[in-house]
């Protein structure tokens, strides 16, 4: 199973943004489960105001408790998580 996990940070967060930075990086580094992430900035904002990671062979229990493992989670950052479940078209299958 996939999933798409779309993160809302809260406003004000550049700070914990900035502190929890590496750490973030570094846990991704620990976790095969998620196969592609990266922030979404809205088109004019001066920050992301939160991230997308596609996370592939959990169930969905086990994809949210990856979530919440998370330094960014840990920290208090994020206001709404929103994940769905993922279908890859055949072409792209091996990418993600």
């Amino acid at each position: 199973m996939r999933w798409i996990a779309i993160f809302t940070n809260k406003p004000d967060t550049e700070k914990l943004y900035k502190e929890h930075f590496q750490a973030h990086l570094d846990y991704f580094a620990n976790c095969p489960e998620i196969s592609l992430a990266g922030a979404i900035t809205p088109k004019g904002a001066e920050h992301s105001t939160g991230g997308v990671w596609v996370i592939k062979g959990l169930s969905y229990d086990s994809a949210m408790a990856l979530i919440k493992k998370d330094p960014f989670f840990k920290a208090g950052m994020r206001e709404k998580i929103d994940l769905y479940s993922y279908r890859v078209a055949p072409q792209f299958e091996n990418l993600v």
